[in-house]
């Protein structure tokens, strides 16, 4: 398939420049980086910006070698390369400078400085578009196209001036008719994927005709700056490109930051109504404003972009770096099932955005960094993590970010989750440090609220043999009453009571309380536990309602006000104890 397409970008009085594109579909900003030496003070002289829709059409043939029937594929690629010569000419007609332009694809754009003197000139400009088809069906169908043309430029002073153009082009849409129809067309870059197929059966040796129309939105930016005036030299570094949405217009009044860490420089412009911004650092003569391995940062609200200069790139007189700048988009994200996780739970993170990111990922702050996502389907990611032991944050902020093929990033930062995986006993106390049979004991904890908070007392009370729960009175505070069962036959001693607090997200965590169990075992307070106390018991064994004083009162141990074998119990267990 055989198609023209011209472009035409044309200003008052600065400079007319004419790109002729091939199967343009590529959604692409360009930045040039432009590093000059110049001498002190500069100005924008001439500068113009276009935004419009351009029409192509062309009919092409070939022979087709072959029989071939209805709906043949033919799928190939177009390497495309564009060239344009820029001639400035004097009031004589004689050449005082020269701009060649060469770029592998359909964009263009550059950058010259020279001397001029006050006065008129003419700008002559010569533009050539080639497609080589890499089909052996299309060989030596070489697609080119050739426009000239001639405008007056005025340089309102003496002194050197500096030439940079950027354009942007967006949105083909492309129709054929005749013996061949589009199938498809990849993303227009140096070499653009094309599949035709044939609408009818086409014998060997007959001319295959068709007829392409299309049409291109188009951007561009041109300016002659007069940067010097003065005999004293500087160095001038200059940052100019487009902002475009995904989708392909352009973003007007779009704020952008431009930032040189390395040489401590940064600019903050607006686009114009074409999408197109400038920025312009100058120093001295000596001044190093632009080195190789210096890190360009471009920032369009939350889109970033890096460029790492390379040596290509940087030179006394001049450095242009083509780099993409999209302002992609994340237009939601959600998180599930909930946005308060414990132990073990899934976070799931989904983002809604541009499609065909080359990766995307999803940070907690403070917590876990770079989780991967998968696009599930077309600008749908999906991310998941477990939360585990030691993860904690409060309303931590979750980032997701997308970055695609040409190293334009997007993140949001629009959501917040909190991970608890941990649950925190303040304080716990106990109405009474040594308690004996038949008293009540009060346990008083201090934790979250809404937790569960339980107290295990099997070790002092041989009867409670399921933890007790405590109630929660007011917010985050615990109490429960207890009485030490008459019939416990634990043997005197420290014991620990075990408190556990687990809350909504099921953490849990435990502390214990120590209490002495003190019964009265040395009936006769010889000091012992030993047969006399044993004697006594055995002596008054079986007396009830106990209430007066005596060897009765004494020998009932649990204080049950009977004497009977609990009694008996407790004095063993303690037997000979001091």
């Amino acid at each position: 398939m055989i198609r023209k397409l011209f472009i035409l970008i044309k200003f008052f009085s600065s400079v007319f420049l004419l790109i002729k594109l091939f199967f343009l579909k590529e959604k692409f900003g360009i930045i040039y980086i432009i590093l000059l030496f110049a001498s002190v003070g500069f100005h924008v002289a001439i500068a113009d910006t276009l935004q419009t829709q351009i029409p192509g059409e062309m009919i092409g043939e070939f022979t087709s070698p072959l029989n071939l029937p209805e709906k043949f594929l033919f799928a190939f690629n177009y390497l495309i390369k564009t060239e344009a010569h820029i001639s400035i000419l004097g009031v004589e007609g004689q050449n005082v400078q020269t701009i060649d332009l060469l770029a592998e694809g359909v964009s263009i754009g550059g950058h010259k400085t020279f001397e001029l003197k006050k006065g008129e000139y003419t700008v002559k400009e010569d533009f050539t578009v080639t497609g080589t088809p890499d089909s052996p069906f299309l060989q030596g169908q070489l697609l080119e196209s050739k426009m000239s043309f001639d405008w007056k430029f005025t340089a309102t002073d003496n002194g050197t001036y500096d030439f940079s153009i950027t354009a942007d082009a967006w949105d083909l849409k492309l129709n054929l008719t005749g013996d061949l129809t589009l199938q498809s067309i990849g993303e227009t870059s140096a070499s653009i994927p094309v599949e035709l197929v044939t609408t009818r059966f086409i014998q060997a040796g007959e001319e295959i005709k068709y007829t392409a129309i299309s049409t291109v939105e188009l951007s561009k930016s041109s300016s002659f700056e007069l940067i010097s005036q003065s005999e004293e030299p500087v160095v001038t570094f200059v940052v100019t490109g487009v902002v475009r949405n995904e989708d392909g217009p352009v973003v007007p009044n779009a704020s952008v930051s431009v930032t040189n860490e390395a040489r401590n420089l940064s600019k903050i412009t607006t686009t114009d109504e074409a999408g197109i911004y400038k920025v312009t650092f100058v120093g001295p003569q000596d001044s190093i404003l632009a080195q190789t391995g210096d890190i360009l940062k471009v920032t369009v609200g939350d889109i970033k972009l890096s460029y790492t200069l390379k040596e290509d790139d940087i030179s006394q007189t001049r450095a242009v770096v083509n780099v993409l700048i999209e302002k992609r988009k994340i237009t939601s994200v959600v998180i599930s099932p909930k946005t308060k996780f414990g132990v073990a739970e899934e976070i799931t993170v989904t983002a809604t955005g541009s499609k065909g990111a080359k990766s995307a990922s999803f940070s907690i702050a403070g917590v876990v960094e770079d989780i991967l996502m998968q696009e599930k389907s077309s600008g749908t990611y999906l991310g998941n993590y477990i939360v585990k032991a030691g993860d904690n944050a409060e309303n931590a902020v979750v980032t997701v970010t997308l970055t695609d093929a040409k190293g334009n990033v997007v993140t949001d930062s629009t959501k917040k989750v909190t991970l608890d995986t941990q649950i925190a006993i303040t304080s716990v106390e106990s109405s009474l440090t040594v308690v004996k049979n038949g008293d009540t004991i009060t346990i008083t904890v201090i934790t979250e609220p809404k937790a569960t908070v339980k107290a295990d007392f099997l070790t002092l009370d041989s009867t409670i043999s399921s933890s007790v729960k405590l109630s929660e009175t007011s917010r985050g505070k615990y109490i429960a009453e207890v009485i030490i069962s008459p019939d416990n036959t634990h043997e005197n001693g420290v014991k620990e009571i075990i408190i556990t607090a687990t809350d909504a997200l099921k953490n849990t965590t435990s502390q214990s309380l120590k209490v002495e169990l003190k019964n009265p075992v040395d009936i006769n307070q010889d000091g012992n536990v030993d047969i006399l106390d044993l004697v006594l018991v055995g002596t008054n064994y079986g007396k009830q309602n106990i209430s007066q004083g005596g060897d009765a009162l004494a020998a009932d141990v649990n204080g049950d006000k009977k004497v009977d074998i609990l009694d008996l119990v407790l004095v063993s267990k303690n037997f000979k104890m001091k």
